[in-house]
């Protein structure tokens, strides 16, 4: 058996929650796939777990996870509350718009596949949207504020999980990521404001894992640290303003320093850089340093050219499916896959024809034949034909073709889990409020019927509805807006636009 770790010790190891990892042991979490984490013993309220099963456990998390064609993998709601709960329930950059927030993927989940929570950040949609659009970082690229953001958020909360290990391999991570967002400052003025609010972040980080650190060699060195933050803070009380580009300097150049007397050094994986194939390295688990006496075994992570693909890249003109077109991969997911799963076998919809309820099969797309992985993920019940839920299988509703089935009646299973009968549910119109009328007139919208469906509300620009000064007599009063001196929007486009 290989060294026990109670559930915080487990923590800190893989710098997911205790309440995660209790979660994983009483659920699956990827579809299709059974497997759990396994508890070693349990002591009182303590759970116990190997080291080697922690490790293969996190591994498996890290690998691709099962999808439907041309879908995201499903991300479990635990998950997503660890991500939320990370950021303290607000945006992991901006620190706020906590209502609009949601869980965004580090390494594009197109092409990792990968729910694994060190992979995901708490966003608004602002900085998601400009995350994905290549506004944070380049596209394509590291894109390292996202990255560093991460480290400050998964920091932030292991040093409450701490208990007597060291904390020299955190705080040397945290002093690399100050040299690393300085970098950032530099190179990258548009995204500044964004590294500027990360690198906040970790100025007031570091002193608390300092605070924890027991290590009498790295003592001076932390000591020097404080003092250059306290007194960049003496300078911002008397009215200087503290300097986050230069104390983030300064701290990155005690790295080596740190490294030094803390028995440390680069992991030989990734160089420092803390990410290993756009993923946390799973040497240094996302530390950038491990112990000097450390001699981990790298062959595992020997690249080797992809045997689906043959190193190119493209299996049948797409990207192929295995190595997600990078044409290589790591020798330990080469070991890994099961090479059957991605051979071509007889599409199980259609048995062969290509064509399905008249149309292409929507397996195959009429090619016949799919790879055995897709295969396996497929439902065959999600494709049988049942009575339209809006309708029932009448074909009709509100005096009119059923809107979601167009009048036949009936409809894939697949299509009919996706219908929201409750849109069809009549309530106040909220342009007219139920009245029925709206500026003098019939209400455009309700046609006077003062009731509309939950999905023609929803689909209503109010915007067009309000009301402005008239374009006629700019506010005076005239005849073309009753004397009022205002318009809905909408009529006073048509006025502007005659």
């Amino acid at each position: 058996m290989s060294k026990l770790l109670d559930q915080y010790e487990a923590a800190l190891l893989l710098s997911i929650s205790p309440e995660l990892l209790q979660y994983f042991t009483s659920h699956t979490i990827k579809k299709n796939e059974d497997r759990k984490l396994q508890v070693a013993e349990k002591r009182e309220d303590l759970l116990y777990f190997e080291v080697e099963e922690l490790e293969n456990y996190d591994a498996w998390l890290r690998g691709p996870w099962p999808s439907e064609p041309k879908k995201r993998p499903h991300l479990p709601s635990a998950i997503k509350d660890e991500v939320k709960s990370e950021a303290a329930g607000e945006c992991a950059i901006c620190q706020k718009n906590g209502n609009s927030c949601e869980a965004a993927h580090i390494s594009p989940v197109a092409q990792s596949k990968c729910n694994h929570p060190h992979n995901l950040l708490w966003l608004c949609t602002n900085h998601h949207t400009k995350f994905d659009n290549g506004s944070i970082g380049p596209k394509g690229a590291s894109n390292e504020l996202i990255k560093a953001t991460k480290l400050v958020v998964q920091s932030a909360r292991r040093h409450i999980w701490q208990r007597t290990a060291d904390v020299s391999i955190q705080l040397a991570a945290l002093l690399k990521l100050a040299k690393d967002l300085y970098a950032e400052l530099q190179a990258n003025p548009a995204g500044a404001v964004e590294a500027e609010t990360v690198g906040k972040q970790l100025l007031k980080l570091l002193p608390v894992v300092a605070s924890k650190s027991t290590d009498e060699l790295v003592k001076p060195v932390l000591e020097k640290i404080t003092a250059t933050l306290s007194d960049k803070s003496k300078a911002g009380t008397q009215g200087q303003g503290p300097d986050t580009t230069q104390s983030l300097e300064l701290l990155g150049s005690f790295e080596q320093e740190f490294l030094h007397r803390a028995g440390l050094k680069d992991c030989p994986l990734c160089a420092g850089s803390r990410w290993h194939n756009e993923q946390e390295c799973p040497i240094c688990q996302g530390e950038g340093s491990i112990p000097l006496n450390d001699k981990p075994d790298l062959s595992p992570f020997v690249p080797v050219s992809c045997r689906l693909c043959s190193g190119s890249g493209l299996v049948d003109g797409d990207t192929c499916p295995a190595c997600y077109g990078e044409g290589s991969m790591d020798a330990r997911i080469d070991e890994q896959l099961d090479w059957d799963e991605f051979r071509k076998v007889t599409c199980s919809l259609c048995h062969g024809d290509g064509r399905y309820l008249g149309d292409d099969c929507p397996v195959c797309i009429g090619e016949r034949r799919v790879p055995r992985y897709a295969l396996d993920r497929v439902d065959l019940r999600d494709y049988e034909e049942v009575n339209c839920p809006l309708c029932g299988g009448q074909g009709h509703f509100d005096g009119g073709n059923c809107p979601e089935c167009g009048g036949d009646h009936r409809m894939q299973r697949r299509f009919a889990e996706q219908v929201d009968v409750s849109r069809y549910k009549k309530e106040d119109c909220v342009v007219c409020r139920g009245s029925g009328h709206f500026f003098n007139d019939t209400c455009r919208v309700c046609d006077g019927d003062r009731r509309v469906t939950r999905r023609q509300n929803d689909a209503i620009d109010l915007w067009d509805y309000k009301l402005i000064a008239c374009p006629r007599c700019k506010g005076a009063g005239c005849e073309v807006c009753d004397s009022r001196g205002q318009l809905p929007r909408y009529l006073a486009n048509r006025i502007e636009d005659a």
